[in-house]
């Protein structure tokens, strides 16, 4: 596991448990609208909505980076080819393996 996930998860669980811990009610005021709840309700959406927030905000750069590496190993994969196949042509018209000139006396 990465050392990031595990932080992540370490994150998480400190909130929930600090939001079980709160179990107050609470009046939350977004404009015109009024929501009674818990406060353990709304740390945990609130937790929620950080982390779709985060993964909207990471995944389009990940995606790009995951394709760009795609098209760099599909561009080494045939300069690989290439570069074998001159190698071989050298090979077979009689020059040695560093391209040195091969004579039969």
């Amino acid at each position: 596991m990465k050392f990031t996930s595990i932080v992540g998860v370490i994150i998480a669980a400190v909130a929930i448990t600090f939001a079980f811990q709160n179990n107050d009610t609470v009046t939350l005021q977004f404009f015109s609208w009024t929501f009674t709840e818990s406060v353990a309700l709304l740390i945990i959406a609130a937790l929620l909505t950080g982390f779709v927030v985060g993964m909207i905000l990471f995944l389009p750069g990940n995606m790009t980076a995951t394709w760009r590496a795609q098209a760099l190993q599909k561009e080494n994969d045939a300069l690989t080819k290439t570069l074998k196949e001159e190698a071989m042509q050298y090979e077979s018209e009689g020059l040695g393996k560093e391209g040195d000139q091969v004579f039969d006396l």
